[in-house]
């Protein structure tokens, strides 16, 4: 059965064509494995071999043990004359033949079991043949229309599945190259500029001229959009309206002369040009309200000017409160400079 099986897998598959030597061995001896270990009704048929194999060997053995003893028989006219230690010899013959005459209808007997299952053996192998044709020729059909292995299935799920994955991480790289590394970038270059015209040593002067104009775009620009450092002079009085007083004079007293932190920005039209500009351009480099850093963020900056408003509040408190004692110690020295300089005819001084 295993040459049949090794000649038809070389007919099919030819160590010329697709497999060396040593690999056809190989597949030879699987399929013989295969069939022995696995394969009861394969593995039954073996078995019916060795036993018809045993059988025959040991009918031949008897055979010739029964030839040797006939040739040791001598003739009944040759007996007469033979003495009487060859009649002894020749009753071990007899007996030596029945037992082997005995031993041989017995396997002749095993024999003819053996046939019996040889002629069984063969219908149920005709049968088992005939079930692998026919599990041949439907497996063969099933591939033919387009019928796929629960392998062959579980390795296309495979190679769909990282293929997708294989496109999400397309994607991904894509969005880093095309989006998130510009961004990057841009934010990288804002911050630089930003650090560079914040430091009063490397800041850029900053001029009206510089500031962009409303529809100039600016998504794409790296640069620092200077237009946020303009305010108008009642956003920042509305700032100090709390405290009272006459701060918003002072306030713009300081807005209108102090000229190296705070610029006139003239955003008029000819129309108006003896109207005063209601805008300033603050020079962030040149302030000295605040102690940043390049590691100081929005916040932290927030808090720095809340803070100098408090503080400039507070201040201006205290202003008000040593001028109203300067005043009234003002009066006081009125009111004595007075007493002194009234006096009456009689030298006395007249009490108010």
């Amino acid at each position: 059965m295993s040459t049949a099986v090794r000649s038809r897998t070389s007919t099919v598959v030819g160590p010329g064509k697709h497999i060396n030597v040593r690999q056809q061995k190989l597949v030879d001896e699987t399929i013989k494995n295969h069939l022995k270990y696995n394969d009861i009704t394969f593995r039954s048929y073996l078995k019916l071999r060795q036993d018809l194999l045993q059988q025959n060997n040991a009918i031949q053995l008897l055979i010739r043990e029964a030839k040797k003893n006939g040739q040791k028989e001598e003739p009944a006219e040759d007996k007469e004359a033979d003495s009487e230690p060859q009649d002894e010899e020749m009753k071990d013959v007899d007996g030596k033949v029945n037992k082997h005459k005995t031993e041989l209808s017995a396997e002749a007997i095993k024999l003819e079991k053996l046939k019996f299952e040889v002629d069984k053996r063969l219908i149920i192998f005709k049968l088992y043949i005939q079930d692998l044709k026919n599990a041949l020729t439907a497996e063969a059909q099933k591939h033919k229309e387009g019928y796929k292995s629960p392998e062959l299935l579980d390795i296309s799920n495979q190679l769909e599945a990282l293929m997708g994955q294989e496109t999400h991480l397309r994607t991904e790289i894509d969005n880093i190259k095309n989006v998130q590394k510009p961004m990057l970038d841009k934010i990288t270059n804002l911050v630089s500029n930003f650090n560079t015209n914040i430091t009063s040593a490397t800041a850029r002067i900053i001029h009206p001229s510089l500031l962009r104009n409303k529809e100039e775009d600016l998504e794409n620009s790296v640069q620092i959009n200077f237009n946020h450092a303009v305010f108008s002079k009642l956003d920042i009085q509305q700032m100090f309206a709390e405290v009272g007083g006459n701060v918003t004079e002072q306030v713009d007293n300081i807005l209108d002369t102090n000229s190296r932190i705070f610029d006139k920005f003239d955003d008029r039209n000819e129309s108006s040009e003896n109207v005063a500009s209601p805008n300033l351009l603050y020079k962030i480099a040149r302030s000295t309200l605040h102690d940043i850093t390049s590691n100081t963020d929005l916040d932290e900056y927030e808090e720095l000017i809340d803070r100098a408003l408090k503080d400039i509040s507070s201040s201006f408190k205290e202003n008000q409160d040593i001028k109203s004692k300067w005043n009234a110690h003002a009066r006081k020295v009125e009111k004595i400079k007075l007493i002194i300089e009234e006096k009456d005819a009689d030298g006395d001084l007249v009490m108010t």
